[in-house]
Order: structure tokens, then sequence, then C-alpha cells
């Protein structure tokens, strides 16, 4: 069967669902098979949609057209979709003519001069779900970006307290250099661990008014930085208080760097440990 002899009044039959099954079957069979079909089948379609909206269709075909919809999830969303982008064409059409101070358009005027096609409905389409995308994606990532604040805020307050609240557990760590031969340092999370106090020890001599701390985890491009940290009394290590939540299983690295009192950046110790849950 060539694609020539399909004509469009053959293909609005098919839409209607008034054609017999042998010549259903042949123009299912072509939509499938061929594009160009596929593409009147398409614009037939947007056609006998216009026509629906306009009041056009006979009683009998309107029947019709309301039974093919009923049963086909796939017609009943571009029927939705293009009823809604009436519906917005009429809003627009009578914010317009409001603003000239003329009557609204009937809906044949509004239709004429926004003639829906396929390629138009596709790119309305495409850019409604983009925005909804972009929206989600913005959505979630102004959600992780206040859920990181809120960390932060949270380890401040932490490693500005002096005091010893519960559910605090201290680990010591040596730095890198001096335990290369030594077996990582393991910490077992528990339920009542609430507070991990990491005590990094100072390979240096000269103390320093402060010290920042960046905390990374193996295979994380994500990294939290800790500034204003402060030496035991004894400055035989730097404290380093951490919510037990955001250490997850995996190695971790510490990078503690001493700043002077002029801001600048003085020696760097890095530690390891690994977490367990």
């Amino acid at each position: 069967m060539k694609e020539e002899i399909v004509t469009d009044a053959s293909l609005r039959q098919f839409l209607l669902g008034k054609v017999d099954d042998e010549e259903r079957v042949r123009i299912e069979s072509l939509v499938i098979t061929n594009a160009l079909t596929k593409e009147r089948v398409c614009a037939a379609e947007e056609d006998l949609l216009e026509d629906y909206f306009e009041d056009a269709l006979s009683a009998f075909d309107r029947e019709r057209f309301r039974a093919q919809y009923a049963y086909s999830a796939h017609l009943q969303r571009r029927l939705q979709i293009t009823g809604d982008i009436r519906n917005w064409a009429i809003g627009v059409q009578e914010r317009k003519g409001a603003s000239l101070g003329s009557q609204t358009s009937n809906w044949s005027s509004v239709f004429t001069s926004f003639r829906l096609k396929p390629v138009l409905v596709m790119l309305i389409v495409a850019t409604v779900i983009a925005i909804v995308i972009v929206g989600l994606w913005l959505n979630r990532k102004i959600e992780l970006r206040n859920r990181q604040l809120a960390i932060e805020k949270e380890i401040v307050r932490l490693n500005a307290s002096t005091s010893n609240p519960e559910g605090i557990f201290s680990l010591t760590l040596r730095p890198v250099t001096l335990r290369s031969a030594e077996a990582q340092t393991e910490l077992v999370m528990r339920p009542d661990i609430q507070i991990v106090e990491l005590r990094l020890l100072w390979n240096f001599s000269e103390s320093y008014p402060t010290y920042q701390a960046v905390l990374k985890r193996t295979g994380d491009t994500r990294s939290l930085v800790v500034p204003n940290l402060h030496a035991e009394i004894d400055r035989k290590a730097i404290l380093l208080r951490l919510p037990s939540k955001i250490l997850t299983n995996g190695t971790y690295q510490v990078e503690l760097t001493s700043i002077m009192s002029d801001g600048q950046s003085g020696p760097t110790e890095e530690f390891q440990f690994s977490v367990t849950r």
C-alpha cells in the first residue's frame, strides 16, 4: 500500500473510528512504518481537535470524537493540552481586549490567529516540561544549600562551646606522616554517639591563634570547611567537633592548617580516619 493513496479524508475517518477493520489495520501499519504517514495523522488530529473546539463537527462526528478520546489515554492527554492552551489563549485575548476597551473576541478568531500545529504543540509542551525540570532542580539545589548552611551553623556552635554535652565521643588522631605504618583509625558509630570530637595531635612546637580544618570523604567532591578552631590548654591537640549524623560509612581526610595572627596560612597537617555504621 503506497502512502499517496491514503487521503486526508481517510485519515479523518480513521481518527473518528469510522473505518472498517481492514482499513484501520492498513493505516495503523503505515503509521508504524512510514514517518510521513505518521506526520499526516498528527496534522489531521490537530485539525480534528480544532474543529471540536470550534464546534465545527456534526453531532454524529462529535459523538464519535468523544468516544474515541474516552478510550485513549494518549488522545485524552492531547485533548487536555489543547484545552489548556485554548484557555490560555482566551485569557490572553481577554486581557488584551480589556486593555484596549474592546469586546473580547470569540474562540474562532483566537484560534484562527493561533493555529496549533504539531510542531507548535510539541514546542509548548517541551517548554513547560523544561520549566518544571528547572524548577525542581533549583528547589533541590536550594534545599541542599540550606541544609549545608544549617550543618555549618551547627558545627560553628559546637566548636565555639567549651562544655561537654551529652553523647560526645572523643577520638584522637595522629598526623598521617607519623602513623604511616599504623593501622587506620576506625570510628565505629553507636546510636548513643551524637557528637564526635576529633583530637588532632599537633606535630609542631609553635602554637597559633586559630586553625582551620577541611573535612572530605574519599570519593566525594564536596568538602566541609571549619574555621576558628583552637588548641587544647596544653596545646597538644586541636579540637574539631562534628555532628555524628554527617559522618557516613567511608574514609575521611582532615587537612588542618594553622592561621597566623596576620591571617596568613601556616604549617599544615593531614589526618585520616574511617567510619563504620
